[in-house]
């Protein structure tokens, strides 16, 4: 590999380190945002105090997230822009493509938690699916009863208990 390509790959491998919490952390409310829909509207509402704003971010934003990221969450919030997320995080994933160094969020949803061995290696076969520019979330769901559903982008992987009963109900219903 020319020195050129090695520099590349070191400076993409950077970017993609550096911008990873960002974007993981974003994501996060954003799904959060999705989930609740009523929030967006309370809080880009200039009526709503700050320490009921304060109050709503706090049903949204990851615990584990950087402070600079919950900042700029509330940033967007009191600016009356959080609205704006999904744009952002499209401009966002669209510079990471640019360059080379796109990262995408596995979200791992299991009945139970996974053990750290069994996380290993869901994501092992994940990276050769998809590749090495993934994050992983993981939720527990329990209505998902057993097995695990995995959505990367719009890809999803569904192994669920709960898909193959809906599944197999609506083949008996069909017969």
């Amino acid at each position: 590999m020319s020195a050129q390509k090695t520099a590349k790959v070191y400076a993409q491998a950077i970017l993609k380190t550096a911008l990873e919490d960002w974007l993981a952390g974003l994501q996060q409310v954003q799904r959060a945002l999705h989930r609740q829909p009523d929030l967006l509207p309370k809080l880009d509402d200039p009526g709503t105090s700050p320490s009921a704003k304060e109050a709503l971010l706090g049903q949204i934003l990851p615990r584990d997230a950087r402070p600079e990221v919950q900042n700029f969450v509330r940033l967007l919030a009191r600016e009356h822009d959080l609205k704006l997320l999904d744009d952002i995080l499209a401009e966002l994933e669209g510079v990471l493509e640019e360059v080379g160094a796109a990262v995408r969020t596995a979200e791992v949803t299991t009945a139970v938690p996974l053990s750290p061995e069994d996380r290993a290696a869901l994501e092992a076969q994940l990276v050769k699916r998809f590749g090495n520019n993934l994050v992983f979330e993981y939720n527990v769901d329990p209505s998902v009863i057993g097995g695990v559903r995995v959505r990367v982008g719009d890809r999803v992987i569904d192994g669920t208990v709960a898909s193959r009963l809906s599944a197999m109900r609506e083949r008996l219903i069909g017969a």
